[in-house]
């Protein structure tokens, strides 16, 4: 029991320390070729977004939630090929709150608002390949993409989900969770975590299997090994429950450097040749 509960606290304080507060990344309005500016979402609220111009007549790629906890941490990944749009996810790193909970739902109302920004904007439209458009959501930015599918089932998008699927059922998880919740309320104060607690409470609930065999869509999945909070065993048998391709890296659910480049080249591989064997 107390190996347990050290793991949990382990693993929350190290969630905390790289997806929710502590951001180590570069401003991404510092890096050339990057436009960054503000939308209003259907909620009144303003979303930071950031275009980073790759090579013309490229895929563009939306980036729900970054490799390091944070919306703006693609600067380095795609930059010198494809177009790449990322923006504040609600519920998650520095970004102003919803006037409603914020739900799974709530935020999928925000990603749909992006890509409709992404086709009414004449510089990422004109720039960029905008029938093929990929989605690529990461850890709690896989639930916001799959939630948006299911919203929208006539949108012919392609989806690469990252570390992400069912709900966190367990018991464990679930207590994970909230000690990650209160680590990032203590070694990161000034930062009002209401917002993400609200997030994580519908992630207990959020279950992908009532949609995603029901969709059009071109959905692969990225799973991790040794992936803490979803189990590799169920993780391999995605391809079966959901449909889509399954490539599994050597990894943890935070995804560090040496492992965005696997990552990297199996994306690239999919747009480029649409699957790809790993």
């Amino acid at each position: 029991m107390l190996e347990k509960l050290v793991r949990v606290v382990s693993l929350s304080f190290a969630g905390c320390v790289v997806g929710c507060g502590f951001s180590s990344f570069q401003d991404p309005c510092a890096v050339p070729n990057v436009e960054c500016d503000f939308m209003t979402n259907s909620y009144g609220v303003e979303t930071q977004w950031s275009f980073y111009s790759g090579e013309r007549g490229q895929p563009l790629i939306i980036a729900v939630h970054g490799f390091r906890g944070s919306s703006f941490d693609f600067q380095d990944f795609f930059l010198e090929k494809y177009n790449l749009l990322s923006y504040t996810q609600p519920g998650h790193v520095p970004s102003d709150p919803l006037p409603v909970k914020h739900t799974i739902p709530a935020t999928a109302k925000v990603l749909e608002d992006i890509i409709n920004f992404a086709h009414d904007s004449p510089f990422i439209y004109e720039h960029s390949d905008m029938e093929n458009v990929y989605l690529v959501g990461n850890s709690m930015g896989g639930f916001t993409v799959c939630q948006y599918l299911n919203d929208n089932p006539e949108n012919n998008l392609n989806a690469i989900v990252i570390n992400s699927y069912d709900s966190f059922s367990s018991e464990f998880i679930q207590t994970l969770l909230s000690v990650g919740l209160t680590l990032e309320g203590i070694f990161n104060p000034v930062r009002d975590i209401s917002s993400l607690s609200e997030y994580c409470e519908t992630i207990l609930d959020f279950d992908v299997s009532q949609t995603l065999p029901y969709t059009n869509h071109n959905i692969s999945w990225i799973i991790s090994d040794r992936d803490e909070f979803f189990p590799i065993e169920e993780s391999r048998t995605l391809d079966f429950r959901y449909a889509g391709d399954v490539y599994e890296i050597e990894s943890k659910h935070s995804l560090y450097f040496e492992t965005v480049k696997t990552i990297r080249d199996i994306v690239n591989d999919l747009i480029t040749s649409g699957g790809v064997d790993y």
